[in-house]
């Protein structure tokens, strides 16, 4: 219905303008008069066949910078365009994110422009932005095509290491359909610069479907990954129980971040990863450390904490967990290490005793795949 109203919008113009033309000759009279008005038809089709030709071929997305939203400071809008190369230069589009705007030239031939979007503090997590609205205009605004989502966008941040791109949701807009969801089934993979059409829409729906065939994968035999439990109920409301395990977390991560192949992770959302040949871990989590305060981040409990432990640290098969918790949540984290000993990682659990004991942290690992450890700080 779209594309109807489209062409017959364009067929009207080209009726006024040949009837303009026409009339302009009359008054003229002669061959001058006919010469404009075939100068103005021929641009005319020319310009109408570039619009119909090359709107075919555009897409617009929403992406980010992982170190950006880890910043919190920006999103990065997308348009890509493809057309004919000898399509016309007086093609516009306007993208529209909330109260943020961006309009451009599209020349001819491939193209790509990328816009920072300011929407304040992020993050880790699922938002629903503004509604967004994408308008591809051609001969001075005379043909649109206005594609809009009326439910706002679904930007997915998930975990990568640092040096990749954050992988969220794509949004695809073919000629005159509007906008397509991601339907379920669809192979995701995290956004890579320099994708074109085949762009593969992420959302946390399709990340499941990532995340079990990643568990069949082997992993690295030398990775390991601290992490830190920041929830409040897990410590029972003790915050030296709480230093404790800062302390351990810190020890644990000075002692092993000689080899660049460990991570650490927050149940706060922190998630840095040392990759090989990239650096000291040891700088980041300082950072991470630093700034941590134990909370209550979602009231998480149970199954919940046990699914977002596994989707965001992420261990494979002969890699190994050091779990650090305080007494009253060491059940939940031995649920956890259960699941990961069953894809055959290795897993160590320190509780943190608090003032409840002397002893500053005691090693659960007892029962679990994994070298026993001395308590660390």
């Amino acid at each position: 219905m779209r594309a109807a109203l489209a062409y017959l919008r364009v067929v009207g113009w080209t009726m006024v303008v040949l009837a303009m033309g026409y009339a302009f000759a009359k008054i003229q009279g002669g061959f001058s008069g006919w010469y404009l008005f075939a100068v103005v038809a021929v641009l005319f089709v020319y310009e109408w066949m570039a619009v119909w030709t090359s709107t075919r071929g555009w897409e617009v997305a929403v992406a980010a910078d992982k170190e950006s939203l880890w910043a919190g400071e920006e999103l990065v809008v997308e348009l890509r365009w493809r057309r004919w190369r000898w399509a016309s230069w007086l093609t516009w589009a306007r993208v529209k994110v909330g109260a943020a705007e961006w309009a451009t030239v599209l020349p001819p031939g491939d193209w790509a422009g990328r816009r920072q979007v300011p929407m304040g503090p992020l993050a880790r997590g699922e938002y629903r932005l503004a509604p967004a609205e994408v308008e591809i205009s051609d001969f001075f605004g005379l043909y649109h095509v206005r594609m809009k989502v009326g439910n706002g966008l679904t930007v997915v941040v998930y975990p990568q290491p640092l040096e990749d791109r954050a992988g969220l949701q794509i949004l695809r807009a073919p000629a005159h359909k509007g906008f397509r969801e991601e339907r379920p089934g669809m192979t995701a993979r995290p956004y890579r610069p320099g994708d074109r059409l085949n762009w593969i829409h992420w959302r946390a729906t399709a990340a499941r479907g990532l995340l079990q065939s990643r568990e069949a994968e082997a992993g690295d035999p030398g990775r390991w990954v601290v992490c830190l439990d920041l929830r409040r109920q897990a410590y029972a409301g003790d915050p030296e129980a709480f230093e404790q395990a800062v302390r351990a977390a810190t020890a644990v991560v000075l002692e092993r971040d000689r080899s660049g192949e460990g991570g650490f992770w927050t149940t706060d959302g922190w998630w840095v990863r040392g990759p090989r040949g990239k650096g000291p871990l040891w700088p980041a989590v300082r950072r991470a450390l630093a700034a941590a305060r134990w909370g209550e981040p979602a009231g998480e409990k149970g199954g919940a904490l046990v699914d977002r432990v596994i989707r965001e640290v992420g261990l494979r098969v002969g890699e190994e967990a050091i779990v650090i918790t305080g007494k009253a949540g060491a059940e939940e984290w031995e649920e956890v290490i259960r699941r990961w000993r069953g894809r055959g990682g290795e897993a160590v659990l320190y509780v943190a005793r608090g003032t409840e004991g002397r002893e500053p942290i005691s090693d659960r690992a007892a029962g679990f795949r994994g070298e026993r450890k001395g308590a660390p700080g």
